[in-house]
């Protein structure tokens, strides 16, 4: 069954307990049941856009970031607000992102006054502004905690992204591909991440060091738009075409035949370890199970003494 929107849906958010998931969609949250994909309650948040949603800590609801610069509260149950939202004072919230403790929220901020750059606020938990940088050059459009917390990769649609670091947290490194569009981070280690470019595929860094590490290995086809799954050994990517992939996050292969709904898929979300949601432009949205991944080769082996 497709879940149909009367806008594409730009972020979707899977509860923990898998009973119900939350997609954004124009001016407006929805709430879906993931048994039969019933549509339980549908939400306008404050007259503009939601760009962004992530799940709260505890798992109990999400956070909806939206084009008045707002950042709602929302509990799963009935979409009703779990507090005041957050006013950041800035023309939009493109993008936010719980530290692995839940103790802080990365907010993504587009300026107003330059389109080609943005800001990044830490709020605490309770919503105090911690810090807020200047992201020149590079409008956030996805973030990526370390898994210890310690680092935050910050990228959009440019080529230079960020690493930052430190109480408070401050730009660190600046770095760039030099070629397109970053869409993905994937960290290997606290000191090592995967980044993904449009065109170059996945290049490893050295955060310590901020060197580049080896060639960048090639991701075919490749991808606008990744969500990476929760264990982090595969990503879901998506070029706006027909079907998305599965990719090894080791060695940027397809291990697995394409994802097809029948539309345009535009966007692609991990529900669960299992599940994902592919969207489309046209409002269309499909949760698909994930098969186990099959190997591309399988070797045969005989005793010796065989011909």
């Amino acid at each position: 069954p497709v879940l149909r929107h009367p806008k594409g849906v730009l972020d979707a958010v899977g509860a923990p307990d898998g009973t119900v998931l939350v997609t954004a969609a124009g001016r407006r949250v929805y709430l879906w049941s993931r048994e039969g994909n019933v549509l339980l309650a549908e939400r306008e948040l404050d007259g503009s856009a939601v760009n962004c949603l992530a799940l709260m800590p505890g798992g109990g609801g999400v956070v909806a970031g939206t084009g008045k610069g707002l950042v709602h509260f929302l509990r799963f149950a009935k979409l009703e607000s779990a507090r005041e939202p957050l006013s950041t004072g800035a023309d939009a919230v493109r993008v936010v992102a719980w530290r692995p403790d839940g103790e802080v929220l990365a907010v993504g901020l587009a300026d107003g006054a330059d389109e080609r750059t943005g800001w990044v606020e830490l709020r605490s938990g309770q919503g105090g502004v911690l810090s807020r940088t200047r992201t020149e050059k590079c409008v956030p459009g996805l973030m990526k905690w370390s898994p210890d917390g310690s680092v935050l990769m910050v990228g959009g649609a440019s080529p230079q992204f960020y690493m930052l670091r430190g109480e408070p947290m401050a730009p660190e490194l600046t770095m760039g591909s030099g070629k397109l569009v970053t869409t993905g981070f994937l960290f290997v280690s606290n000191e090592r991440v995967r980044v993904l470019d449009y065109v170059d595929g996945w290049q490893e860094w050295d955060l310590a060091k901020g060197e580049k590490i080896g060639k960048p290995k090639e991701v075919q086809p490749s991808c606008v738009h990744i969500a990476v799954a929760p264990d982090g050994r595969q990503y879901l990517g998506v070029n706006r075409s027909a079907s998305a992939y599965l990719y090894d996050a080791e060695n940027a292969l397809v291990p697995t035949r394409p994802l097809s709904p029948a539309f345009t898929v535009s966007g692609g979300y991990y529900l669960d370890a299992s599940h994902v949601l592919l969207t489309g432009e046209n409002g269309m949205a499909q949760i698909r199970l994930l098969r186990p991944s099959v190997p591309a080769v399988t070797l045969a082996h005989t005793r010796d003494d065989f011909t």
